[in-house]
Parts: C-alpha cells; sequence; structure tokens
C-alpha cells in the first residue's frame, strides 16, 4: 500500500476534537493498561494486514462482495475456498448423520448451506437431520428450500410429504407423493418408491374413512 494510501485514524477531526480524543484515550490507558495494550497490538496486526492489500485487490474484493450481496456468488467463492474443500466437509457431515451424531451433523450443513446458498443438497440433508430430531418445521422449512433450487428433488418431496402426512396434512402429502413419482420416470428411485407406498396407504385410510362414515 502506497504512503498516501495508508489509513489516518485522525483524519477529519478539528484540533478541539483531536485533544479530545487524546485525552479520552490517555484516560483509558490509566484504567486499564493491560487492555490498552492488546488493543494496540491488534491495531497493528491489522494495519499490517492493510499495508498488504493493493488498491487493486481492495477493488476486486468490493465487486466479489457486491456479487455476493446480489446472490451472484456464495461466501465460499468469496472466501476463495475450493469445491474440495467443500466436498469433503460434506462427506464428514453425511457421515456424522450416519452415525446418529445429529447434532454435528446440524452444525456442519448449517455451515455449509452458508457457504454455498445455492446448493439445495445441503438444505435436503438439513430438512432429514431435523425430521430425525422430530423438529417437523425446521423439516418443512429446509425441504421447502431445497425443492424451490430443484424442483426435480425427489427426496425433499418424499420427504415433506411424509412429514405432512405424519402431521395429517393428507392433501399436501398426496401432492408431494405424487410429485415424488412423477419424477421417477425410471420407477427405481427409493425415494419415490416409499413416496408409492405412503400414497397408496392414505388413499387406504381414506376409504376405511369412508367406511366408518357408513357404519355410523
Amino acid at each position: 500500500m502506497a504512503e498516501e494510501d495508508k489509513l489516518d485514524p485522525d483524519a477529519g477531526l478539528s484540533p478541539q476534537e483531536l485533544e479530545r480524543e487524546k485525552k479520552l484515550e490517555e484516560e483509558e490507558r490509566k484504567k486499564n493498561p493491560e487492555l490498552f495494550q492488546k488493543n494496540t497490538e491488534w491495531l497493528e496486526k491489522v494495519s499490517q494486514v492493510l499495508e498488504g492489500i493493493s488498491s487493486e485487490d481492495a477493488d476486486r474484493a468490493m465487486k466479489l462482495m457486491e456479487r455476493y450481496i446480489e446472490g451472484e456468488v456464495t461466501w465460499a467463492e468469496v472466501q476463495g475456498m475450493p469445491p474440495e474443500l467443500l466436498s469433503e466437509i460434506t462427506e464428514y457431515g453425511y457421515l456424522q448423520f450416519q452415525r446418529g451424531k445429529l447434532k454435528e451433523a446440524e452444525m456442519v450443513f448449517k455451515g455449509l448451506s452458508f457457504l454455498d446458498h445455492k446448493n439445495a443438497y445441503y438444505h435436503t440433508v438439513l430438512g432429514a437431520i431435523y425430521q430425525k430430531m422430530e423438529k417437523f418445521g425446521d423439516a418443512l422449512g429446509e425441504y421447502t428450500a431445497a425443492i424451490e433450487m430443484n424442483p426435480k428433488d425427489i427426496t425433499a418431496y418424499a420427504n415433506r410429504g411424509e412429514i405432512f402426512h405424519r402431521t395429517y396434512c393428507r392433501d399436501e402429502a398426496l401432492a408431494d407423493f405424487e410429485k415424488a413419482i412423477e419424477l421417477d420416470s425410471s420407477g427405481k428411485d427409493p425415494w419415490a418408491n416409499r413416496a408409492r407406498f405412503l400414497k397408496n396407504l392414505i388413499l387406504q385410510e381414506r376409504e376405511e374413512d369412508k367406511k366408518d362414515e357408513k357404519r355410523k
């Protein structure tokens, strides 16, 4: 960083304001010299980092942040995280889920969904984690987010439909099961097959309800 580009913390202060700032700083130094020393060390480290940033680097970072705010890039891309690292973190998080370590898995996939807000899979897995925890409201929210990002997510439809079924929302459950079945043209997807089973179960339940009504 050029000498003229260095940050001057006193820039823009009048002589009176500058004098007041110096008095306050001296008072703070006397009250807590240890904390003041730590703050001074921290500011020196920040200054060293800033001095190593060129104006070109700052411009690139600003443009990247603008694109992040617009939703065009992910936080992982802002941080320069390679896809391979995200993949390894995903594998670790899913292993925790398979082992039944739900809180650890939740923490991992919450972090991943922050790092890459465009990835529907992270929300689907979070939904499955919450479903296992029986936090059905949170699970519905995650499955819905996954479906909005990826309308062909069979797993999210099947699992969301199952929650609707368990909470006696049959119409919503049937709609999700039918969508999962529709997306499975080969008839081989295990989640779509579960949707088929549960759809038939709901239809059987409705038939039983009709019979019960006739008996009354």
